[in-house]
């Protein structure tokens, strides 16, 4: 369903999303905001928002949804 959504968005928002996953990558702490509401992370990338999951110790993040942020958290 994250696939779907990232590809319906414009390009230069899945380019500016694709950036910020891959600074993500290297220090996932750094970026990355704890959501009070769900076990999950936002990351934001200007009007984007993306809701990730992490295994801290797999160094592996899963995108759960990416979204404009007046969407993404409905």
């Amino acid at each position: 369903m994250a696939a779907k959504k990232f590809r319906k968005l414009d390009a230069p928002a899945r380019d500016r999303i694709a950036a910020k996953l891959r600074a993500v990558a290297e220090d996932p702490a750094r970026h990355l905001t704890k959501l009070r509401s769900l076990d999950a992370y936002r990351l934001r990338a200007v009007d984007h928002r993306v809701i990730v999951d992490v295994d801290w110790e797999g160094h592996v993040l899963h995108v759960l949804t990416p979204g404009h942020r007046s969407t993404v958290y409905r």
